[in-house]
This record gives structure tokens, sequence and C-alpha cells, in this order.
């Protein structure tokens, strides 16, 4: 008796045939070319970090070239800060080869800072101290006392940080003025959130893939942002832009729109040496990440931001290529062929942006936890969806009138 097997059928039956129509095979397509140009190109911008931080890491130790130059600090201190005597303690300590000086500006004229300072001052007779006065209303009180700091410093180059701030390294200063000795009118630095100040899962990837887009975007010759806790700026530099003139209704730009101004591909550089940055804890993590993040999406629309651009084009790959897979994987039923392949494309795809994300966090000294990742980049802009609705009610707190 001759038994024949219809194989294509029982490879059907058994949900492993080979046999998809047109609409499968362009669903596959579409989503594989998406996931690969996200652990591509993609991939290649939110490392840029990474790879800046191993190159300074590397060449920290090389013979400095330049004299390096006399320098000017400028910490802001606000009454309720802490750690100021730290802080002072660790810059008035750094292994500089040149003359530094070190300014405090008093924001409010606190008796507390004003004790420390002085105190401090016995020892250091380089550490001085000026004050923002109570009733100076209706402005920015960080660009007044950024403002004051710079036009007392004693010379061109001048760093500004803030009180609290830890620095783990006497090489610091060194390190951030290298690129200002080569020629450099901006350089920026970076400072991390103290491991202690844990953040909620998503609020630290944000954080992450914020500092991501804005240093790698500086990396690349196209510069919108800085952190003002770890930054050195010429003091030529900053008048000749008239300081903050452009943006003197605003409590926020700083640290944004005044970059944006006065940056651009030649006379800015990039330092994420690991004794560069300077960590800080905020008294609120959360309340401080909501804060913060508000503030720059509203002054944010008024810059052009590039790296924005790219974590844009980073979710739309996202999405495109993970519908289309789901769409792929149902379409092909009853086969499993396309749901196996979908499912293995996205672990890899997976897996490879998760270790790129962790090695990202770890140059700048964040941290993001093993797992939800993924899960966070996925759900990202409707995250900054919603603070920006949350933005544009509370867009009247950003004005020094209000």
């Amino acid at each position: 008796m001759n038994i024949d097997f219809d194989f294509e059928t029982l490879a059907l039956d058994l949900g492993i045939g080979f046999i998809f129509d047109e609409v499968t095979l362009i669903l596959l397509a579409i989503s594989f070319c998406c996931l690969f140009l996200l652990v591509t190109v993609y991939r290649h911008f939110i490392t840029t970090v990474y790879r800046k931080a191993v190159k300074d890491n590397y060449i920290q130790d090389e013979p400095i070239e330049e004299t390096l130059p006399p320098v000017s600090v400028v910490v802001y201190a606000t009454p309720d800060c802490q750690g100021l005597a730290e802080t002072l303690n660790a810059i008035l300590e750094q292994d500089y080869p040149a003359d530094f000086d070190v300014t405090v500006v008093n924001d409010g004229q606190s008796d507390d800072v004003k004790d420390i300072v002085n105190l401090i001052h016995n020892t250091h007779k380089n550490l001085f101290i000026t004050f923002v006065p109570d009733d100076a209303h209706s402005l920015s009180r960080r660009k007044l006392s950024m403002t004051l700091g710079i036009k007392g410093a004693r010379h061109d180059c001048v760093v500004f940080t803030n009180a609290g701030v830890q620095i783990e390294s006497n090489r610091w200063l060194e390190l951030m003025v290298r690129p200002y000795a080569a020629g450099k009118e901006v350089v920026i630095g970076y400072c991390a959130l103290d491991h202690y100040s844990p953040l909620s899962s998503m609020q630290a990837f944000d954080r992450v893939a914020t500092s991501a887009a804005y240093l790698g975007s500086a990396i690349n010759g196209a510069p919108y942002r800085a952190n003002n806790n770890n930054l050195v700026i010429s003091k030529k530099t900053f008048f000749a832009n008239n300081g903050f003139s452009r943006s003197l209704n605003l409590h926020g730009g700083d640290d944004d729109i005044f970059i944006s101004e006065i940056c651009n591909k030649h006379n800015t550089a990039v330092v994420l040496a690991s004794e560069a940055i300077l960590y800080f804890c905020p008294n609120n993590p959360g309340k401080f990440h909501r804060h913060d993040k508000k503030s720059h999406i509203f002054t944010g629309r008024r810059i052009f931001k590039s790296g924005n651009l790219m974590m844009s084009f980073g979710s739309w790959m996202r999405f495109i290529g993970l519908g289309s897979g789901i769409a792929a994987a149902i379409w092909g039923l009853p086969s499993l062929i396309p749901a196996i392949w979908v499912a293995i494309t996205f672990v890899s795809t997976a897996t490879i942006m998760s270790v790129a994300w962790n090695k990202t966090a770890l140059a700048i000294g964040e941290q993001l936890g093993s797992f939800g990742i993924i899960f966070n980049a996925i759900f990202r802009p409707l995250y900054n969806f919603y603070y920006g609705i949350v933005s544009l009610r509370t867009s009247r707190q950003n004005y020094t009138w209000s």
C-alpha cells in the first residue's frame, strides 16, 4: 500500500510553513529594515557619549602641551544649599598648575553661606564672596548670580559650578580647562546625579536619553545645551554676546538658550573624562527632575535641537519596526515562522540597545537598571508629550514677572 504525504499541508498544520504571501514578506522587510537602522545609525549616535568618554579617559594622562591659564571659579550658593564647605575645599585643593581664585555668589545674603566662606578664607586667601540682594525681583536669580560672578572674575577663563556638588578628583579643574588652553571658548562638562539620589525607572532613563542627545550633538559639532554645574566660558565671549540679554524675561535658558547663542562646532569642546565628572544630590530628586524637565521643554521651544531629531528618528524606527513586525506575525498565521523570526529580531534588538544605553549611562556616571530600558524607550515619547502639555499649562511660571 502506497501512502503519499503532502508535506506542505503537514507543515502548515504544524505551523511551520515557509510559504508566505507578499504582504507578510513586505511587513517583515519593513520591520527588519527599521530595527536594523535602530541598531546601527541610532545606536551609533547614542554611544557617541560612550566613545568620547573612553577617548577622554585615555588621553587624560597624556602630558599637557599647552600652558594652562589662570582661572576664576564661580560657585553659586543658595541659603538652603548643603555641602558648600565640602565643595569649596575640593575646589581649593585642586592640583592646578596655574593661579586660580574662587568666588562664591551668595544668593540672598545667607549668613550661613557667609560664615562658611569667611571661615575657609582664613586659610585660603584666593576665596572671595559676593551676593545677590534679597530685593532683586522680576529677574532670574541664577542668571544674575552668574553675571555678577563673571563680572567680578579676575581672569578670562571662568568655570561655573554649584554649591553642594561632589568633586571626586583633584584634577577636575585641569581637565576642564585643557580645551580652553587649546583655543576653545566654551567647555561643556557633565554633572551626574548622585547614586544615593534614586529616580524612578522612567525618570532615570529620560535623564540619560536627554543627556545623550545634547552631549552627542555637541560632540558632533552642533551644541545647544550644557550643564551649568560644570561649565567653562570665556569672559570675553560672554560679554560679546551681551550675556543673557535675549532671555532676561525667563527664569531658565542659561544652560540652553544662552549656550545655543554662543556655541558652535569651532569654539566648543566637550569633556567627559571620569575625573572631570561632578555629582550632585538634590533634596528631592523626583521633584528636581520634574521641574528641570518642564523648564527645558519650555525653553527648548526657542532653540533648534539637533540631538532631538535623532531621538525622534529612533522612536519612529522603534514604533514602525515593532508595529510592522507584529502585523507580519499576525498576517502570516497559521504559519509560526514569521512570529518566530519577529520574536528573535525583537529580542536581539532589545539586547543590543540595552547594552548600548547602559554603556552610555555608565560613561557619564549615571545608572540604569538592567530591565525596563526598552520599555522606557518605547514609552518615552508619551512621557515627553505629557510633560509638553504640563509645560504649556504652567508656562507663566517660566517668566520672571510671574
